[in-house]
């Protein structure tokens, strides 16, 4: 009976160990992220999406549904003439600019619209935006907690 209160109580003490593990959140674990966007009745979410500080086009935010060659590269690439909190105002020709690539492979550049970055924390960003295509489409959408890349 000794060797069977033994073979319980470990497992048990374990399992009690491991499970209260997991009640805090570890200090660094990484915010909740996602890109969301409605364009022509459908609804996506991006497979990969950030924001660039610093090389060609930058800053802007990507997102995207490619994740391999075989996929098509629906998604979005939005040049802003900053990264701070705000609206930015989209113009075809200004130094805030929306194209959007559709599920057919077309590039719909933005006419008007606005982007609005609603928290920057240094690290990751967090907005929305509702932009008209040159082809007249309304596209929105949102971003929580989009990394910042330098």
């Amino acid at each position: 009976m000794k060797h069977l209160k033994t073979f319980l109580t470990v497992p048990l003490a374990a399992l009690l160990l491991l499970s209260s593990c997991g009640k805090d959140s570890p200090p660094n674990q990484p915010a909740e992220s996602k890109f969301t966007w409605t364009y022509n009745g459908t609804n996506y979410v991006a497979k990969q999406h950030a924001a660039d500080t610093s090389g060609i086009g930058a800053p802007s935010i990507v997102a995207g549904m490619q994740v391999s060659p075989f996929v098509g590269p629906t998604g979005m690439r939005i040049k802003l003439s900053g990264l701070q909190q705000g609206t930015y105002t989209i113009t075809s020709n200004g130094a805030n600019r929306f194209e959007y690539i559709d599920d057919a492979g077309y590039v719909e550049i933005g006419t008007s619209g606005s982007l609005n970055i609603t928290k920057n924390t240094g690290t990751l960003l967090s907005g929305n935006f509702s932009v008209t295509l040159i082809n007249t489409k309304t596209i929105t959408g949102e971003f929580v907690n989009t990394t910042i890349k330098p």
